[in-house]
C-alpha cells in the first residue's frame, strides 16, 4: 500500500505558498482541489485557477511505490496538517478512498469526494519543460518593480490591457515596466536585463508574486522565462517555488506620447507630515488637495465645510490641485515630495528624492 509522509512544518509550508492561488468557491470542483506529485524524497504541491500556476516543493517520505500522483480537497489537507501535532501522512486506498493523518488526528476521505488524477487541468502540457527566453533577477529589484507599479494599475474591466504591469525594452537592454489607470502612472527602470518580449503582467498574479517574494530571500535570485509556444505566458522560480500566470492578450497603449517634460523651472515641495491628517476620504472617491506653493500652504476642504491647511516650503510656483489619494500612494513615509510642471494645467511629475530609476505621473485638479 503506497504512503507518502511530509514533516509537519513543510506541509504548512507548501500549503501556505498553494493556497493563494486555488478557487475555494468555484463551481468547478477540481479547482478546489491540489495535485501532489511525489518522487523519491521530494513531492510537488500544485493548486491553479485556471489563469495560473503554483508549484512548491516539500520534502517527504514515499514508500511502496517510485512515483505517486493524487489529487486531494485542499481545505481539508490544511485542515489536518493545521490541526495535527505530527507528520502530515497520506494513505491511498481503494476505489478512490484516502486516508490522511497529522499525530493522533485522522480524516477519512470518501471515493466519491476525491477526483481521478485524469480531471486535472494541464496548464503547460507538452511546454511543461521547454523556455523561449530567460533571464535571472535579483529578487529586491524585481520586488521593487512590482512594489512601485502596484499604486497606478488600473482595476477597470472596461480597458482590460491596463489591468497589468506592461513589462518591455525601453532603448536598452533593461527591464522597464508601466502601469496606469488613466489618472496616474508609474514608469520605473529596472537593473534586470530583458531578452523576453514585451508582456502585459496580469495585476491580480503580480499582487501575490509581489506577496511571496516578500516573505522570500531578497538577496537571492529569481528565475524568470517565457513558455512557448507564443511566449504570453511566463514562469518564475524562487527558493523551492515556481509560479506560472498566462500575460493579458492586449496592446499596451503608447505611454511615452503623454510623458510630461517639464522645464524644472516650476516646483512645489510637498513634505509627507504635511498631508498625514488631510482626511482619506471613501474608497474611489477623489480628494481634492489645493497646493498654493506661493502661499506655503497646501488645503483641503471636506464635503461638511471643514477646511484643513498645512505649511509647506515657500516657492514662486502657480497653484495647483492633486487627488490626495494618489499623492498618498507615492509619498515616503518620512521626507518629502517635489512636484515639477509646467503650469497648473499640466500632468503634475511627481519626484521622490533617492528615487531616480522611477517616474511618477498624476493628472491634475481644479481648484
Amino acid at each position: 500500500m503506497p504512503s507518502l509522509k511530509i514533516p509537519r512544518r513543510e506541509a504548512l509550508s507548501g500549503l501556505s505558498v498553494a493556497r493563494d492561488f486555488f478557487e475555494r468557491r468555484s463551481s468547478i470542483g477540481v479547482l478546489r482541489h491540489c495535485r501532489l506529485l511525489a518522487s523519491g524524497a521530494v513531492v510537488t504541491i500544485e493548486t491553479t485557477n485556471l489563469d495560473s500556476v503554483c508549484l512548491h516543493e516539500m520534502d517527504c517520505e514515499l514508500e511502496g511505490v517510485e512515483k505517486l500522483q493524487i489529487l486531494l480537497p485542499l481545505v481539508v489537507l490544511e485542515r489536518c496538517a493545521r490541526s495535527g501535532d505530527g507528520d502530515l501522512v497520506i494513505t491511498p486506498r481503494d476505489e478512490g478512498v484516502v486516508e490522511l493523518s497529522c499525530g493522533d488526528l485522522s480524516v477519512h476521505i470518501p471515493g466519491g469526494l476525491t477526483l481521478p488524477i485524469t480531471d486535472w487541468p494541464d496548464f503547460l502540457g507538452e511546454h511543461r519543460d521547454k523556455k523561449i527566453e530567460s533571464t535571472v533577477a535579483r529578487a529586491v529589484d524585481l520586488h521593487e518593480l512590482l512594489s512601485v507599479l502596484r499604486p497606478s494599475v488600473s482595476r477597470e474591466e472596461t480597458r482590460y490591457y491596463l489591468n497589468g504591469y506592461y513589462l518591455h525594452r525601453d532603448g536598452d537592454e533593461f527591464l522597464t515596466g508601466t502601469s496606469t489607470d488613466g489618472h496616474r502612472m508609474v514608469v520605473h527602470r529596472s537593473p534586470i536585463v530583458w531578452p523576453l518580449a514585451d508582456l502585459i503582467l496580469p495585476r491580480e498574479f503580480a499582487r501575490l508574486l509581489e506577496r511571496h517574494l516578500d516573505r522570500w530571500d531578497q538577496d537571492g535570485e529569481v528565475e524568470i522565462w517565457s513558455i512557448p509556444p507564443s511566449g504570453m505566458r511566463l514562469g518564475f522560480r524562487f527558493g523551492r517555488t515556481t509560479l506560472l500566470t498566462k500575460c493579458i492578450d492586449g496592446t499596451y497603449p503608447n505611454y511615452r506620447r503623454v510623458l510630461p517634460n517639464p522645464s524644472g523651472n516650476i516646483q512645489a515641495r510637498i513634505p509627507a507630515r504635511a498631508v498625514v491628517g488631510m482626511p482619506r476620504g471613501e474608497k474611489g472617491e477623489s480628494v481634492l488637495l489645493s497646493v498654493y506653493p506661493s502661499e506655503g500652504v497646501v488645503r483641503h476642504r471636506s464635503n461638511d465645510g471643514i477646511v484643513f491647511t498645512s505649511p509647506i516650503p515657500t516657492l514662486k510656483s502657480p497653484s495647483f490641485g492633486v487627488n490626495l489619494r494618489y499623492l498618498r500612494a507615492f509619498m515616503p513615509r518620512r521626507g518629502e515630495v517635489v512636484v515639477v510642471y509646467e503650469n497648473g494645467g499640466d500632468p503634475l511629475k511627481i519626484v521622490v528624492p533617492g528615487q531616480e530609476r522611477t517616474t511618477r505621473i498624476v493628472m491634475p485638479m481644479r481648484i
